[in-house]
């Protein structure tokens, strides 16, 4: 019997006798999801995976994942998780670290041997590495309402703290500008989407309540091709009067339904009203106009916070930077070592999300507060002008922390700091003289005593009578005779009268002149000029992991997503740094 072969039968014939023969490798060198037989290939891969954000993730981060303190809050009144929680707390991480979708997400589960690795998934079956997609958003936005994207970020960079012995003597901080989903609307667009929200809304949910607006408004609004259809093509000149008019709309929609107990709870009801205050006067009746008016307001009296889209309410204006969020960061940075061998680790301790009408300054006391709840204790925080308010720099002196930071406002009668106390001791000659007469004289060149009273004048002339009024007002006297025949009278804060020269402070201004003094030394400028790398990470976080522009809209999911964008850059800059580290 002759039995005829192809060259295919062939080769699976000796592959399967090879095959046979062979002893596979130990299932430690093996890797999820491949064949344990190629054993060349799949140690290779292994060891990429190690030096790889996988093998950091898989190290340093998922053993550390608070699923148990999660599944409490979560399933409190019984039940169990549809999925694994440690594989979908880090798959939650991981998306914002690829600045993935959800449907992306979900796929690299199933197919990305890099996510079995990070995810301990050593044996995966389609129970391991299948998700419905709907259980992704479910568990998400359950994280999200409750905040607990927090607790993940805490609970994982305090093990990065305590493992990598970072040191949080020094940190910076910065505030970071974002978006959400959502379109960037004109004054008119504002108008025009708030009232189609709410009649489209309407209309679905209170079809009686729907029959009693006007059809004229509701034509204009609801169109069969939806967008600023109506109002777009206009000419310039003609654009107050259908701002006037859509503000008149917004009145009449808001007076016949304000009384209406079911149309009242709708959120888009909430947002018509809330757009009526904040961008009209309304004129009651008079003999002159016999119904009630409503006039949008000057742009210029339209606060920050209004309505900028009624698909994400919180949102509010920057007149700096626009529309949408702000992002506060805290990490740790160098304490100003000149040694450049030296391998220093800086991570992000602290983020939040606030609207971005909220002013720099008033974030440093949150911050700080975190971070003393957090075991976190710095010697210094270095932050620009905007967090250098006399407040933030008594109330960080108050929690042993030194704040160096600019001193935000103009300098005190337009007064300068001289470069160099040290000019009043040299002699006078015609090059001192040129630069005493050019330079201004702050409340900081005046001679004080041990407990910080002014004493004397820069040019020696002491005081006759140096006053307290109410509150922290100061009041100093000096000879009249003297200070009209100085010198230096056109530079100094001291006012001149026929009777009497005054000179008038308070101990904020007097705060001020001597941080101003501090910001030219030497220390202060060779610890300051740490701040600026602190730009870079809000433009890594920009680039690499899609900061700018969230997928989400709302202040808690933009919070919540920026928390995990902010761990994932700590998990990509723990990962380099383990790769620097095995290489030297």
């Amino acid at each position: 019997m002759v039995i005829i072969l192809s060259k295919l039968d062939i080769k699976r014939l000796s592959w399967r006798i090879t095959m046979r023969n062979y002893t596979p490798v130990a299932s430690s060198a093996t890797l999820p999801g491949l064949n344990p037989y190629h054993c060349e290939s799949t140690t290779k891969r292994v060891n990429d995976y190690k030096t790889s954000w996988a093998g950091a993730f898989r190290e340093r981060v998922f053993p550390y994942l608070p699923s148990t303190a999660i599944g409490k809050t979560l399933f409190k009144r019984g039940g169990r998780p549809s999925f694994n929680l440690d594989t979908m707390c880090g798959l939650l991480i991981i998306q914002e670290f690829m600045d993935l979708t959800d449907q992306e997400t979900v796929d690299i589960l199933a197919n990305d041997l890099r996510v079995h690795y990070a995810l301990k998934i050593d044996f995966p079956n389609d129970a391991d590495v299948r998700m419905c997609l709907k259980t992704f958003w479910n568990f998400r936005n359950k994280v999200f309402e409750n905040g607990l994207t927090k607790l993940i970020f805490d609970n994982v960079t305090t093990q990065f703290i305590h493992n990598f012995q970072v040191n949080t003597d020094c940190v910076r901080m910065d505030s970071c500008h974002l978006t959400t989903n959502m379109k960037n609307l004109s004054r008119g667009g504002i108008f025009f989407r708030t009232i189609e929200s709410f009649l489209t809304r309407l209309r679905t949910k209170q079809t009686e309540a729907f029959s009693d607006v006007d059809p004229q408004i509701s034509s204009k609004y609801l169109k069969k091709k939806t967008g600023y259809d109506f109002f777009g093509q206009i000419k310039p000149s003609k654009r107050e009067r259908i701002l006037a008019d859509m503000a008149q709309d917004v009145l009449m929609l808001v007076r016949l339904f304000e009384n209406n107990p079911q149309v009242a709870k709708m959120t888009t009801f909430k947002h018509l009203i809330r757009l009526l205050e904040e961008q009209c006067e309304i004129i009651p009746a008079s003999d002159k106009c016999p119904s009630e008016q409503a006039v949008p307001k000057d742009p210029k009296e339209v606060r920050s916070d209004s309505l900028q889209n009624p698909s994400d309410p919180d949102a509010t204006f920057d007149g700096h930077k626009g529309k949408g969020y702000q992002a506060q960061i805290v990490e740790t940075c160098s304490n100003g070592s000149e040694d450049k061998n030296d391998d220093k680790l800086s991570i992000a301790v602290y983020v939040h999300t606030e609207p971005a009408h909220n002013h720099d300054g008033a974030a440093l006391g949150p911050a700080l507060k975190d971070l003393n709840n957090k075991g976190i204790t710095p010697d210094k925080i270095i932050a620009d002008a905007a967090y250098g308010g006399d407040v933030n720099f008594s109330m960080a002196a108050e929690k042993g922390t030194e704040l160096l930071s600019p001193v935000p406002g103009k300098r005190v009668n337009g007064s300068k700091a001289l470069e160099s106390p040290e000019v009043e001791e040299t002699e006078e000659t015609e090059e001192t003289e040129e630069l005493k007469t050019n330079q201004r004289i702050s409340l900081a060149d005046f001679g004080k005593d041990e407990n910080g009273n002014i004493t004397s004048c820069p040019m020696g002339q002491e005081t006759k009578v140096c006053k307290s009024k109410k509150g922290n007002n100061f009041i100093c006297h000096f000879n009249c005779a003297t200070c009209k025949a100085c010198l230096r009278k056109d530079e100094c804060p001291v006012k001149v009268g026929k009777f009497k020269a005054t000179l008038r402070f308070d101990e904020k201004s007097l705060r001020a002149a001597d941080r101003r003094i501090m910001h030219k030394s030497p220390r202060f400028k060779r610890l300051y000029r740490q701040r600026s790398g602190i730009e870079a990470t809000n433009s890594l976080l920009a680039r690499k992991f899609g900061l700018k522009r969230l997928r989400y809209r709302g202040q808690r999911a933009a919070n919540s997503s920026v928390t995990l964008k902010v761990l994932a850059l700590n998990i990509w800059r723990i990962a380099s740094f383990m790769k620097k580290k095995q290489k030297n």
